[in-house]
């Protein structure tokens, strides 16, 4: 956007899906910082900002990226469907979850892509890797009063906003994977967990011990030449109260 000079805290995320353009042009990703940015033209010429500035660890972004008319919807870090709406009265974006705030449940939860179409939000649940989706059934979703859009949540009470969620969340990419497997992880206590990737038939290949914070952990896992293609099972444990996740891998 500005020839090759923008600063590096400007730089994409180098994932599919971390690119999102919106019906007037502006350019929303997904950055290195794992925040949502934008590229909009003011003044011919292109500026850069965040969706908002000084946003904090809840609005990360996880996963693919959508845009919606005045709406950004996008995978974070605990696993659910966030939104940011734009606000005409005050001309800033707001951050909400998508559904009844933070309380989805988990069988909701966002397990791959996310992409909009009339109106809807479609995306692949992460228990069954099925299609699905949000949708706007006229009393819930979006309220659109004189060109106002607004989360679901918006009624008379709002539940808290969390600062930690209190289930295990994994995410990897690329899947399938070639070398270097990206593992983002959302943690809900500070603590030692073990990676493990085994074969279906069970066979351990590898184990990798990481002590990782509360809250949003990234790195990747190098997968070795003793990694034959193949089709494996990634599983991260909490080694104290030995809570799991587990995913699917194919190795190419």
């Amino acid at each position: 956007m500005t020839s090759g000079n923008a600063p590096s805290h400007e730089d994409v995320k180098s994932i599919p899906g971390s690119i999102a353009i919106g019906s007037d042009n502006t350019i929303y990703y997904r950055g290195i910082d794992n925040f949502v940015h934008m590229y909009y033209w003011e003044s011919n010429s292109w500026k850069h900002g965040w969706m908002i500035n000084g946003a904090n660890s809840n609005q990360k972004i996880s996963g693919d990226i959508t845009v919606n008319g005045d709406q950004v919807c996008y995978r974070g870090f605990d696993g659910k469907m966030h939104i940011y709406w734009y606000n005409h009265n005050n001309n800033q974006w707001v951050h909400d979850w998508l559904e009844n705030s933070w309380q989805a449940p988990t069988l909701n939860n966002v397990g791959g892509a996310v992409e909009a179409g009339n109106g809807a939000i479609f995306y692949r649940a992460n228990h069954d890797g099925l299609v699905r989706i949000y949708y706007w059934d006229g009393s819930q979703l979006i309220t659109n009063n004189k060109d106002e859009f607004y989360a679901m949540d918006q009624v008379k009470t709002k539940p808290k906003i969390p600062t930690t969620s209190s289930e295990l969340e994994m995410l990897v990419y690329p899947n399938p994977v070639e070398n270097n497997l990206h593992i983002d992880i959302f943690c809900p206590q500070e603590d030692t967990y073990l990676f493990t990737l085994s074969t279906i038939s069970g066979s351990v290949v590898i184990v990798a011990s990481k002590s990782l914070f509360q809250g949003s952990n990234s790195f990747e896992l190098a997968l070795s030449n003793k990694v034959k293609p193949g089709v494996y099972i990634l599983s991260a444990q909490n080694q104290s109260t030995f809570e799991k996740v587990q995913e699917k891998i194919i190795k190419l």
